[in-house]
């Protein structure tokens, strides 16, 4: 008897029907082995040893696990983790915490379950990858530093509960720089004009002035001026277009259609694709790579000829972009004589798309006839244009249809016949008021697209990114009125302009992504006090340096401690602009929650459960033991003074000046006249002001002090 061991539950079943009776499957449900939850779990004293232990929630998954080795031995386990970064570390982790040798341990990998490549993959096994487990270790210890080591920083500077993280922050920071960008902007206008004119053979053709009007006043003069003009056709150019098919999806691609053409989150598109993975109907969904295998390519083709006939194939091979990870193939179905598959609407939508998008890679291109006819008037520099492209054929198109974000309105348009040098009547002129518009705000796809561009994560961390920042509210999804604006017309018909007004909305969106107040606090912050961080390119470049860690280029040791040096020399840096003399470091723990200590230049100090606490000695003379002391009495303490917990971060205690509002970080006095009781009654606007108010005034003393 052998055994199988999978990362996901969920693919035992269809496992169990390719494999032969000799063959037990088990599944390990994604990682069983991380850092602690809640202390760092990295040793700089050790090389920056990565202190792992057993999740508390898998305790149970690996006794069976063991058990089940123990029964039918060491030497007949097959390791079949996902085969990307995270899968070889779990397959590592599994050695690990299954007393099994990674050296000789079987490790196979396949793109999907089918018979065929499972069969394949089980007939040459290798070990487990060391180099894409540094990998992984790698981008794990150093999201997990900037994370602990930064994220006290900002509880103590901004607020409670607020998380840096690296890539992360990157995000969120295009976020909020489009609605930066969307608040400075101020529109501008110009005059479009367009034009109606009669063929000699009575055809009315549309064509649009190629130089556009400054004001509405010089719109008006061009059109008095018109009137006396005479037009006539000065050339036509007629070619040949062609527009070649996307290839097939890779992550990022299927997310973005995912969000834009069947209105899931990227999280629910992955959600989708891991359980049509899972059932055997499509290949790997977390890959970089837009390939195919020779093998599919052969298999698309036949499909394609049985369905539309030999004109429209058109065998492709595309090239990855540089730094796609491992040897993936492309997102493809993997039997093309099944046009749909899925047990729910969702997973027959997304498949549905993965299936057109694939065949469409292998068919030939959609080609147009496009016909641009050029007009002049008897005046100098007053030229139109009229464009039209007509479909010739369908190609691809006949499978698959790209959304387009401005729709191109030459399309399937048609020119009526003309000659070089018809005279033209015209008919109507239009000069139209055209608003410029503000940036649009980011969806989930166009984040994902940015992010990809910039090479920013991984396709396989996008949708994780989004979830996060709208976990911890940095952004929200809502619409966007707009901004209400008058436009002008004025209309040439015979002799006679006419004038109209009409109301247009610049900017209305629906369904964006918003940064909230938190979020942009956050930025801003992150950008003052830790550029490297909030650096497009520094995030960019790490994943080249993973990458290069997974090709055995450099190691865990050359990547980690050299970040966390760096890191402290930006969190000392920090600590001088923002008071913090060092960094909290974790004491111990109390009831399950982290004791840390720190120093500002305010003093010592204790954090517990997000609340701070003075201290009055030296942080080497504290242990935990008088730490859990200090922090109990001051609890009491301010529970005796305390008034009223309004809302999350306000509290209003009495103190030895009277009655004051705190945020944690600062006391300011409430107006003379307030009682307690009216007091115990704010609202949490009424703290906040009172607050701003004080630090204000705090700011202007020092200013005169100064």
């Amino acid at each position: 008897m052998k055994l199988l061991i999978v990362e996901s539950p969920n693919k035992i079943k269809k496992l169990k029907t390719l494999l032969d009776p000799s063959w037990e499957v088990a599944a390990s449900v994604g990682h069983i082995r991380d850092l602690p939850r809640k202390s760092l779990g990295i040793d700089p004293l050790r090389g920056h040893k990565m202190l792992y232990e057993i999740c508390h929630d898998k305790q149970k998954v690996v006794a069976g696990l063991r058990d089940r080795v123990q029964r039918v031995g060491k030497e007949n386990i097959y390791l079949a983790t996902d085969p990307d970064r995270e899968g070889e570390a779990i397959a590592f982790h599994l050695c690990a915490a299954l007393g099994l040798d990674f050296r000789t341990t079987p490790r196979v990998a396949f793109q999907e379950l089918t018979k065929a490549a499972v069969t394949k993959a089980l007939a040459a096994p290798r070990t487990v990858d060391l180099q894409l487990v540094a990998a992984q270790e790698s981008r794990r210890a150093i999201d997990r530093l900037v994370g602990y080591r930064i994220s006290p920083v900002l509880w103590k500077q901004l607020e409670s509960g607020l998380s840096a993280g690296r890539v992360q922050s990157v995000a969120l920071r295009l976020v909020v720089e489009r609605e930066r960008a969307i608040g400075a902007f101020t529109e501008t206008y110009q005059f479009q004009v367009t034009g109606t004119f009669r063929t000699p053979k009575g055809d009315l053709l549309k064509a649009k002035r190629t130089q556009p009007l400054a004001t509405e006043q010089d719109a008006e003069a061009y059109l008095n001026a018109s009137i006396a003009k005479t037009f006539r056709v000065v050339s036509i150019e007629t070619k040949p277009l062609t527009k070649n098919p996307p290839p097939p999806y890779a992550t990022s691609s299927l997310q973005q259609d995912g969000v834009r053409k069947l209105k899931m989150s990227a999280k629910r598109v992955m959600e989708v694709a891991q359980k049509l993975f899972e059932a055997g109907h499509i290949t790997y969904m977390r890959t970089d790579s837009v390939n195919l295998s020779e093998e599919a390519i052969q298999q698309a083709t036949q499909r394609i000829r049985a369905l539309y006939g030999e004109e429209y194939v058109e065998e492709r091979r595309f090239k990855s972009k540089a730094g796609a990870q491992e040897a993936h193939e492309a997102i493809r179905p993997t039997h093309w004589e099944s046009p749909a598959a899925g047990s729910t609407q969702d997973e027959q939508d997304l498949y549905d798309l993965i299936y057109r998008r694939a065949l469409a890679s292998q068919m030939q291109a959609a080609r147009y006839e496009q016909t641009t006819v050029t007009i002049h008037s008897n005046v100098s520099d007053d030229e139109f244009i009229s464009r039209a492209k007509v479909l010739l054929f369908d190609g691809y198109l006949k499978v698959y249809q790209e959304e387009a974000d401005d729709k191109d309105d030459d399309e399937n348009t048609t020119i009526q016949p003309v000659h070089e040098g018809d005279p033209l009547e015209r008919k109507l002129l239009e000069a139209r008021q055209a608003y410029t518009h503000p940036p649009k705000r980011y969806d989930q796809a166009s984040l994902v697209s940015d992010l990809e561009k910039k090479g920013i994560g991984r396709p396989s961390t996008y949708a994780s990114i989004l979830s996060t920042l709208f976990y911890r509210a940095y952004v929200e999804t809502k619409n966007a009125p707009g901004k209400s604006v008058t436009a002008v017309l004025l209309t040439l018909k015979g002799d006679t302009i006419q004038r109209k007004e009409k109301k247009e909305k610049l900017g209305a969106e629906k369904n964006k992504l918003h940064p909230t107040d938190k979020g942009q606090r956050l930025v801003g912050y992150m950008e003052e006090h830790f550029t490297q961080v909030m650096d497009y390119t520094f995030t960019a470049k790490c994943e080249t340096l993973f990458d290069q860690v997974a090709e055995g280029k450099r190691g865990y040791k050359d990547l980690v401690p050299a970040f966390d040096r760096r890191l402290g020399i930006w969190l000392e840096a920090t600590g001088e602009r923002a008071g913090l003399s060092s960094p909290a470091r974790e004491l111990g723990q109390h009831e399950g929650h982290p004791v840390m200590i720190g120093e500002s230049t305010y003093g010592p100090y204790l954090r517990y459960k997000d609340q701070f606490y003075k201290l009055t000695q030296p942080p080497a003379d504290v242990t935990i033991e008088s730490a859990i002391a200090t922090i109990q009495a001051q609890q009491e303490e301010r529970a005796k003074s305390l008034v009223a917990q309004v809302g999350k971060y306000y509290q209003i205690r009495r103190g030895p000046y009277g009655l004051y509002v705190t945020d944690g970080k600062v006391k300011a006095s409430l107006p003379r006249g307030i009682t307690a009781e009216e007091a115990a009654t704010w609202k949490v606007e009424q703290c906040k002001q009172v607050v701003q108010d004080y630090k204000e005034w705090k700011k202007k003393q020092k200013a005169k002090a100064s």
